[in-house]
């Protein structure tokens, strides 16, 4: 048996989207889960190797006080470290990028590996093999899995490392190109199949195309959260891999950096109401998070008279005064000032359109007033 820990998408020097005068503390995050990653998970969980599968850069310009940095860092690791390129640290035939760099940086440093092929790379002391899907270029279209060979007695454990996706996402500059199978470990006889790029799942990840565990197909997730969109905690996989037998796969939370998003819908209310409720949750989120690098992003949306919504303003302003973690999105749309409930609904909505004419936030507020209107004056549900 050989136990690998696995982990991608370290993203360093990465500059942290939506975390404005604290992004130098959720960069700084990055390096330091890194760090633990290396000297600390790993050979706490007793693992034999460690492989890092893409992106362990954010650009590959990075600079070179990151890279001594960086370099000084991975030299602390008493396990083999396996690293390839991504999407993000592409190798370029320049070799002036930073994996390059990286790689010059640390020298004779026998046990981290910088693969810069497509090609077997035996461990026998491990009784495995790695198959390492170099990323030659940002949008490298060649095929990662074609040159695989049949298996050897001699392989061992067949680990595949890839950066890439295993279906189309994104869009533009930063679509992705549908490059990987799903069934890419059982189609070249690997034993498992370890993909970096897709930081985190959207929603439960037992649902999401990124879980093919039926495969022995597994995404690392990224160690850190990095952006507003992120809101999990980073992890890294602990795989336990015996010739011939299911993965034996653990994640293991690791990071620090914590988005979390809060909606406050005013939906079945207008009037005066006591939304100081919803906003006191902020506050033990707050607690929870405590030792985290911790944003708190506030979305209130719905309808709200004028009174409400200064008071809704001013509620936040007063937490976001003590709490440089919040952050506030006001999608809120302000009633009519002259919206009395005493008196008859139906005649203000159609007084409400007829003034108006058809645009869109009329209909909308024609809508919220018929929901009210059955609710106050027939007892709907």
């Amino acid at each position: 048996m050989v136990k690998v820990l696995a982990t991608a998408d370290w993203q360093l020097g990465k500059a942290i989207s939506g975390a404005g005068e604290q992004s130098h503390v959720f960069r700084e995050q990055l390096f330091l889960t890194a760090e633990r990653i290396v000297t600390e998970i790993a050979p706490e969980n007793d693992a034999d190797l460690i492989v890092v599968c893409g992106d362990l850069f954010d650009r590959p310009e990075a600079s070179w006080e990151l890279i001594e940095r960086t370099a000084e860092m991975l030299k602390k690791s008493e396990i083999p470290i396996h690293i390839i390129s991504g999407n993000h640290d592409a190798l370029d035939s320049s070799q002036e990028t930073c994996l390059w760099k990286l790689d010059r940086e640390l020298g004779s440093q026998s046990n981290i590996i910088i693969h810069k092929t497509r090609e077997p790379c035996h461990l026998e002391d491990l009784g495995c093999t790695i198959y390492p899907g170099v990323l030659n270029a940002r949008f490298d279209n060649f095929d990662q899995v074609g040159w695989i060979p049949d298996r050897d007695k001699k392989d061992g454990v067949r680990i595949g490392l890839f950066h890439g996706a295993i279906c189309n996402f994104g869009e533009g500059d930063d679509a992705r190109i549908k490059n990987l199978e799903p069934t890419l470990a059982i189609d070249k006889d690997l034993d498992i199949a370890l993909l970096g790029d897709w930081h985190q799942p959207k929603g439960d990840e037992e649902n999401s195309t990124m879980a093919q565990p039926e495969n022995r197909l597994w995404y690392t997730w990224a160690p850190e959260a990095q952006n507003l969109s992120n809101n999990k905690i980073g992890r890294v996989l602990l795989c336990e891999l015996e010739v011939g037998r299911k993965p034996d796969v653990n994640p293991i939370e690791v990071g620090k950096n914590c988005f979390i998003s809060k909606p406050i819908e005013f939906d079945e209310y207008y009037e005066s109401e006591d939304f100081e409720g919803e906003l006191a949750k902020i506050s033990d989120l707050i607690e929870e998070y405590s030792k985290n690098n911790l944003i708190i992003r506030i979305i209130a949306s719905g309808w709200l008279n004028e009174s409400d919504h200064i008071r809704l303003e001013s509620t936040v302003n007063d937490l976001k005064s003590n709490n440089n973690k919040i952050m506030f999105k006001d999608k809120v749309s302000i009633l009519p000032a002259n919206l009395d409930k005493s008196e008859d609904l139906i005649n203000q909505i159609s007084e409400t359109i007829n003034a108006s004419g058809e645009a869109k936030d009329v209909k909308d507020l024609a809508i919220k007033l018929l929901y009210k209107y059955a609710r106050q004056e027939l007892g709907g549900e």
